[in-house]
């Protein structure tokens, strides 16, 4: 027998694990890194951008659980793949936006790159016909 999925709990692991500000900096910034990279080279795969943001909530969860116990009030000591799956979604959700602006600082850095890579490279012919 398959479970229902809590919706209500999936949110409120979504919003809990976006306000750990220590999380942000050390998981969900280089997530969206790594998943902006990827979509820039076409190899970008939404089911395992899901994946990684449920691994985001789990690290929230195992952090939790170390600071107030497995047994506190605020979510219960076992929860559900499919409730962190959607929590993983919402969370992919609330940063799209700056998903978005990632993928496009990063195609304007690699577009710099190369355009100072084709500036020397033509500085360097020029040298060179001297």
């Amino acid at each position: 027998m398959v479970t229902p999925v809590d919706k209500p709990l999936a949110q409120e692991l979504a919003y809990a694990t976006s306000n750990d500000g220590t999380l942000y900096r050390q998981m969900m910034q280089p997530v969206m890194k790594n998943l902006a990279l990827k979509k820039i080279k076409g190899t970008y795969d939404g089911a395992l951008a899901v994946k990684a943001w449920t691994n985001v909530i789990d690290a929230f969860l195992s952090a939790y659980r170390k600071k107030y116990g497995r047994y506190s009030g605020d979510f219960p000591s076992t929860i559900d793949g499919a409730t962190k799956s959607l929590a993983g979604k919402i969370l992919m959700g609330e940063y799209e936006e700056e998903f978005k602006e990632t993928v496009a600082g990063l195609k304007a850095e690699k577009a710099a790159k190369e355009a100072a890579k084709k500036k020397t490279a033509k500085t360097a012919k020029k040298t060179a016909r001297k």
